[in-house]
């Protein structure tokens, strides 16, 4: 996982997401549209996030240290929960504004700007969730895939802006704050499920089961008679996982030795996902 090429990433989409949040803030406030400006906090809280990820590539890239003997990695996944808490809370919000916007009965004013520049912002935006997906794929960052995935909502999101538009046109009013409310569920159901993911993460939880993928490995490796207690942590790209071999007991230590680093090099080898694993040896009873 690079961390620093991570981090270059998260600059350019920071970048493109507050050009995107300026611009339907804008005239989301002078349309006096509830759906544009709450997906306007939306992007502005994709920008936070990219902040957030910014600086927690930056610790994440450090090398272990005295007090951190398995690296830093782990920066990533918190700073994933933070974005997910927020984005949880700023959905209440929205909520707050929507049922506003019923009791006022205030009704958005929509103009030919208004619909560009929306257009405009979710053809950055596909730009963005492709590119970051791209990214994080190549890179293996929960971080940026889990990102990608949050601009692939913002643009759904987008979409039904404009779809609030046409039923103000069609003098249907209430759709407006609606559709808010709908953004609201959209946002509220991302934001637990980023903080659901990181969570299992930090508290070495399973994410990713690869035991079935480790006993076909073993059964390959000439000399090992078999395996139990395998189990792992951490997430994809960062995983440390530990399994005890059980070896024929008339084995010298020098051949045991040379199956053990054959076992860790086939496994780190057909699952780049697990960094670091520790073997045990045990004789064959």
């Amino acid at each position: 996982m690079s961390y620093r090429k991570a981090r270059k990433t998260l600059i350019l989409i920071l970048s493109l997401n507050l050009a995107v949040a300026l611009a339907k803030g804008i005239f989301g406030t002078l349309s006096g549209s509830l759906s544009m400006v709450s997906d306007a906090l939306h992007s502005f809280l994709d920008s936070f996030s990219n902040i957030l990820g910014i600086l927690a590539m930056t610790i994440s890239m450090r090398d272990s240290d005295r007090n951190h003997h398995y690296g830093h990695g782990k920066f990533e996944t918190l700073g994933t929960l933070l974005v997910g808490t927020i984005i949880s809370l700023t959905a209440l919000w929205i909520l707050r504004e929507a049922y506003l916007r019923f009791k006022s009965g205030a009704v958005p004013v929509i103009s030919h700007v208004t619909v560009i520049v929306m257009l405009l912002t979710i053809a950055v935006n596909i730009f963005v969730y492709r590119y970051e997906m791209n990214k994080g794929s190549q890179l293996g960052s929960s971080f940026l895939i889990a990102d990608s995935m949050h601009t692939k909502s913002d643009i759904y999101v987008s979409l039904s802006v404009l779809c609030s538009f046409l039923f103000v046109k069609l003098d249907i009013y209430f759709v407006d704050p609606l559709l808010s409310i709908l953004i609201a569920g959209m946002i509220i159901r991302m934001g637990t499920k980023i903080i659901r993911e990181s969570v299992t993460i930090l508290t070495d939880g399973v994410l990713i089961e690869c035991e079935d993928d480790v006993g076909e490995i073993l059964r390959k490796i000439e000399g090992v008679r078999g395996y139990h207690k395998f189990r792992c942590r951490g997430k994809p790209g960062e995983m440390y996982a530990e399994i005890h071999l059980l070896l024929d007991s008339s084995l010298t230590v020098g051949e045991a030795h040379e199956i053990s680093d054959e076992v860790e090099r086939r496994i780190k080898e057909k699952l780049p996902i697990i960094k670091e694993i520790t073997v045990h040896i045990e004789p064959e009873k």
